[in-house]
């Protein structure tokens, strides 16, 4: 199985450097979202806003659409996390052993020839725990769900079965 963990707090602080004209190198994470509105923005006082999730979304979904056109994957699943996305691809083929080396030319071109920010570290290493579906992601009372479609609402959307 492998990976990939699109965080919205990334995508927020790409986004807030995108507006700054000036070198934000130096500022830390919570100065350059306050000064940017994403902190009051909502949901406010979490390090990003809802169109960075909406955006973590559709990224998801790009790496989902990567990994069947490039890698032939037959299996993918895009997994709400509750302050982004993770993209499964479970293969039953014990050849692909995606070990080390392999995660890594993973982020690469996820990072740097498809240009999506991923979270390198999590997707490099297999031995990260991923949230189980349909647990509570604690942190923000959401709960952690499979989705069909980029058009997933965050901020209302509850899994079926709850309704």
């Amino acid at each position: 199985m492998l990976l990939v963990d699109i965080d919205a707090k990334t995508i927020a602080r790409n986004r807030a450097e995108d507006v700054l004209p000036h070198n934000t190198s130096g500022r830390d994470d919570e100065a350059l979202l306050d000064v940017t509105g994403i902190l009051d923005a909502d949901p406010a006082g979490y390090p990003y806003a809802f169109e960075d999730v909406e955006r973590a979304i559709e990224y998801g979904f790009e790496v989902r659409e990567i990994f069947e056109d490039d890698f032939d994957a037959e299996e993918t699943i895009v997994v709400y996390s509750g302050q982004g996305v993770h993209v499964y691809l479970l293969d039953t083929d014990p050849a692909h052993r995606y070990d080390a080396q392999s995660r890594e030319v993973l982020n690469d071109l996820l990072l740097e020839s498809y240009d999506i920010p991923i979270d390198p570290v999590v997707t490099a290493d297999r031995r990260r725990v991923a949230r189980l579906p349909y647990s509570l992601h604690a942190d923000v009372c959401r709960i952690v769900q499979p989705i069909e479609s980029p058009q997933f609402d965050p901020r209302t959307a509850t899994p079926e079965f709850l309704d």
